[in-house]
């Protein structure tokens, strides 16, 4: 089985822990492609938070819930995208 870093790292936290999950994540991962089809959007998310929108919010907190993604998870894979938003922002020097 060839596999990249970025497959194994999403094998690896799909599996929450379980070894057997993980090769069975890794092996269906392998099997359909790319692991940048898993990586979470949390551009709707984002969009609700910043329009006050609590209902829409919570439905896409539950569609990253229903794809796998807990909430020990959302920190870290948000990081650098709320990063890139908040830099994006300030105002410029020049």
């Amino acid at each position: 089985m060839d596999a990249d870093d970025a497959t194994i790292e999403v094998a690896v936290r799909l599996a929450r822990g379980s070894a057997r999950d993980a090769l069975s994540a890794l092996d269906q991962l392998v099997a359909t492609g790319s692991p940048i089809q898993t990586q979470p959007q949390f551009d709707g998310l984002f969009h609700a938070l910043i329009d006050e929108d609590a209902v829409q919010a919570l439905k896409s907190l539950a569609l990253l819930r229903q794809g796998g993604w807990t909430p020990s998870n959302w920190p870290r894979a948000s990081r650098a995208k709320c990063a890139r938003y908040f830099f994006s922002r300030l105002p410029r020097r020049g």
